[in-house]
């Protein structure tokens, strides 16, 4: 993938962020409410694979592992994951995007998209209408967006 793609990847995504926050909090959802972020990237190689998890790994707290589909002559490579519990907003899901898109791209692996959890909430934790909601949601996703555009509705993927 060359720079020019990568650039317009970048475009695409930081595009789909304000659509995607605003179907968040159609649902509810809102700067104080906790989210996972799920993430996948999708890889040319093993090698390009494992540095990208070796990165991710070292540079965040996130959740990565790397996942191998299809047969021993048509391996598909992919990079999956997930945030940690944290409030978000349009300002950082685009720094955050932009950060994923970036790093990727400097191992030649290609972002595909995130989509956002409500976690469970914790015993002790807030109650109210709005940990109500929360709690309604589930482990459900919420929604997200890949490269192509389409949205991931509730309980796609």
């Amino acid at each position: 993938m060359t720079h020019d793609r990568f650039d317009k990847l970048l475009a695409q995504q930081l595009e789909m962020n304000p659509r995607t926050w605003s179907a968040l909090e159609e649902r509810g959802i809102g700067t104080n409410t906790l989210l996972v972020i799920e993430y996948s990237f999708t890889a040319p190689g093993k090698r390009h694979a494992r540095d990208l998890v070796k990165v991710l790994r070292s540079r965040t707290n996130f959740s990565t592992e790397l996942v191998v589909d299809g047969s021993r002559l048509r391996r598909h490579w992919r990079v999956v994951g997930h945030t940690q519990p944290s409030t978000a907003s349009i300002d950082m899901l685009n720094e955050w995007v932009t950060f994923m898109v970036n790093v990727g791209a400097k191992h030649q692996c290609r972002f595909d998209g995130w989509g956002a959890v409500v976690p469970d909430p914790q015993p002790g934790g807030p109650t109210g209408p709005a940990a109500k909601l929360q709690q309604g949601f589930g482990e459900h996703r919420l929604n997200g967006h890949g490269v192509n555009g389409s949205a991931r509705g509730s309980g796609g993927s």
